[in-house]
């Protein structure tokens, strides 16, 4: 068997496997959504009703997003809270560009 007939059945059975995750498995929903359940308390003992957090879907991935209105300290101390209970399994924390920092507190 050729060295290059060997790397495209490799590639074909990653992007196999890769499909069945993330399509009928469902595998990669079940990490996002029970990491999401790991981060949506913590978002709520903040008390800040216009933040929310979620993983990106389209494509998926396991970098956390914060979205809504919150101040610079808001904003660094929703980052600070989730790192520190140390979830495994997130890759980043961050805020959704599309939500810039506002310049009053968040209610």
């Amino acid at each position: 068997m050729s060295p290059t007939l060997k790397l495209w059945i490799g590639l074909g059975a990653t992007l196999a496997s890769a499909a069945l995750f993330h399509g009928p498995a469902g595998y990669g929903e079940r990490v996002l959504a029970g990491l999401e359940a790991q981060v949506g308390p913590i978002v709520a003992r903040q008390e800040v009703q216009s933040v929310s957090a979620a993983f990106p879907r389209d494509p998926m991935s396991r970098a956390l997003q914060f979205r809504g209105s919150a101040n610079d300290f808001q904003r660094e101390r929703f980052v600070q809270l989730v790192q520190e209970e140390n979830i495994r399994g997130i890759k980043s924390i961050g805020w959704d560009p599309a939500f810039p920092p506002s310049k009053e507190a968040a209610k």
